[in-house]
């Protein structure tokens, strides 16, 4: 349920852009966005995650409105996804420890180089995807009208992004497991859930 939640302004986008147009849809996901944070205050639940993709939204989907042009909502998840990537290096190279170890060390035991290692491929994962919704957002299906363009941008976003860091993070997992003990005994009595897997990605939508 919990990344159903996160995914309610993307949902909500897609949904209304197919209904209406692309400035509808990005009215109801700033909106959605809003809605999100403040229920997240009331329940305690909000994270600086939240926070910064409902700046985000705001920002890009207001600038989208005022000048009339998707560009910049499109633009979005990538600059999230760059930041993600900012912070992750920088926590890594600057701060006390990685900033994956904040996120996962209370479900993951790894020494100093495996939190290193994990957090250089998350950077490096966030700063690839960056790119590929450039790509999708403004390059595939180029010769097809701007709103048939958007439409397969927003479906992309909504049923492609998540299912790629799914695939991304199970596989990293396995990966690291062959080097490190990684499953400490609170993990083999509570696994992680499906929720837990994905719940940062959908908080790029």
């Amino acid at each position: 349920m919990k990344v159903l939640f996160d995914l309610l302004p993307a949902l909500l986008f897609f949904i209304v852009l197919k209904m209406y147009d692309v400035f509808a849809a990005t009215a109801v996901a700033m909106a959605a966005g809003l809605i999100q944070i403040t229920w997240l205050k009331i329940q305690d639940k909000l994270e600086i995650i939240h926070i910064l993709t409902t700046v985000m939204i705001v920002v890009f989907g207001g600038l989208t409105l005022y000048l009339q042009d998707p560009f910049y909502f499109k633009l979005k998840p990538s600059v999230i996804y760059w930041a993600f990537t900012i912070i992750l290096f920088g926590t890594q190279w600057f701060g006390a420890k990685p900033g994956i170890q904040y996120l996962m060390e209370s479900g993951l035991t790894l020494p100093a180089e495996g939190w290193r290692t994990m957090n250089t491929a998350w950077a490096l994962f966030f700063l690839v995807m960056g790119f590929v919704n450039i790509y999708v957002a403004y390059y595939y299906g180029a010769h097809l009208s701007e709103d048939v363009q958007t439409e397969r941008w927003a479906a992309f976003k909504l049923f492609g992004f998540l299912p790629i860091t799914m695939i991304f993070a199970i596989t990293l997992m396995l990966l690291m497991s062959r080097k490190y003990d990684i499953l400490p005994d609170n993990l083999a009595t509570n696994p992680p859930s499906a929720d837990d897997v994905a719940g940062e990605e959908s908080n790029t939508d």
